[in-house]
């Protein structure tokens, strides 16, 4: 299984595992009907984003695990300390 050495940082970017910490900010963007209008998905409940959560922390969706795809939490750099999204990359 591939995994990236973390945090992954770019001039704008700092990419890395989610966290338990990370619930409050997954769940302001996965609840939003406006963000999961494009995505496979509808808008998630607390409890749904929070079983997301689980198995983003213990790495299901790694490769290797699940399918052949890293998911990562995504911050922009000015603001370092919450996930502004989550970003994924199939090989």
């Amino acid at each position: 299984m591939f995994t990236p050495p973390y945090p992954i940082i770019t001039p704008r970017l700092v990419l890395r595992p989610f966290t338990e910490a990370d619930l409050d900010d997954l769940h302001a963007f996965q609840s939003l009907p406006e963000v999961t209008r494009y995505l496979y998905w509808d808008a998630r409940t607390r409890e749904e984003t929070k079983r997301l959560e689980a198995r983003l922390v213990e790495n299901e969706f790694f490769a290797g695990a699940w399918s052949d795809e890293l998911v990562y939490a995504m911050l922009a750099r000015e603001w370092r300390a919450s996930p502004a999204a989550s970003a994924g990359h199939r090989a």
